[in-house]
């Protein structure tokens, strides 16, 4: 009896070790109707160095915001996605004084494709963009999506799987030709917060030369390097992104003419995380 037991148990478990490893296909699926809203927070600090300038000047920065989202229609290729950045503000510290300023209710209208990536940019109302034409990533017309970093991957996968893309952020006002490099990891298919969750960490970096006549209505050109690092959950049968964090830098030098200034050098740290209000 016992030695049955043995064999059976043994057999149990080499089907069990057998058995392919699970794996799902990840696609962006959000119900039409549905109502999504995340909690956006930013910390980080910048360094502004020129030849005009007698000492480097670095800026603190601290950043909250609330994004509420809705699928709006779609199609069996894309859906209709509408953004709204509500009751949100950048606090700032340079040289030792505070400031809080409020930032600037913000409406997008996008298509994005099952893979998650933006592919058109249908409506926005974005108020005045003067300011965040500097921050990293574009400004907070690019935040409330932290996806617009991302892709899923074209196949199903499973933990361990590894994949990479290439993501036109043309959609975006004064962003056009900028491509983000993106590689990514499935790290685990597990349960977070009571959901079921692909465990994904992303790397990506992108290339910017920008004219700054298009963005900021002044000659000069501005050339560096946008890259990032992030750990994201995402509820894979809802298509709910449910947390992320990560860090994100930029290094950048901008030529206004001997005129302006001549040239400076932008460096930017910042970390960032996001989370999904109930």
């Amino acid at each position: 009896m016992k030695r049955s037991y043995a064999v059976s148990l043994a057999t149990c478990l080499l089907a069990v070790m057998a058995l392919p490893a699970q794996a799902v296909l990840l696609r962006y699926n959000p119900k039409v109707g549905v109502t999504t809203k995340h909690k956006f927070t930013m910390a980080g600090r910048t360094e502004v160095t020129a030849a005009a300038m007698p000492e480097p000047m670095r800026i603190e920065m601290e950043a909250v915001m609330h994004s509420v989202q809705k699928a709006l229609s779609e199609t069996p290729d894309t859906v209709k996605v509408e953004t709204r950045l509500l009751d949100s503000s950048v606090k700032t510290n340079v040289a030792g004084q505070t400031q809080t300023q409020p930032i600037p209710e913000i409406r997008m209208v996008v298509q994005m494709d099952r893979r998650g990536r933006t592919v058109k940019l249908v409506e926005a109302d974005m108020g005045d963009l003067a300011a965040s034409a500097q921050m990293p990533g574009g400004g907070p017309e690019t935040w409330g999506n932290w996806a617009s970093f991302s892709a899923f991957p074209e196949k199903d996968v499973a933990a361990g799987a590894k994949w990479s893309d290439e993501i036109s952020m043309g959609a975006y006002p004064g962003m056009e030709g900028m491509v983000v490099t993106s590689r990514s990891e499935l790290l685990a298919l597990t349960t977070f917060q009571g959901r079921k969750c692909a465990k994904i960490r992303t790397v990506f970096e992108a290339p910017l030369n920008f004219d700054l006549s298009e963005i900021a209505g002044a000659d000069g050109s501005m050339e560096g390097m946008l890259n990032g690092d992030m750990l994201w959950y995402y509820d894979y049968e809802k298509s709910v992104y449910a947390y992320a964090e990560g860090t994100m830098g930029m290094s950048m030098t901008m030529d206004m003419g001997e005129a302006l200034g001549g040239t400076s050098t932008t460096k930017v740290a910042m970390n960032m995380k996001m989370t999904l209000v109930q």
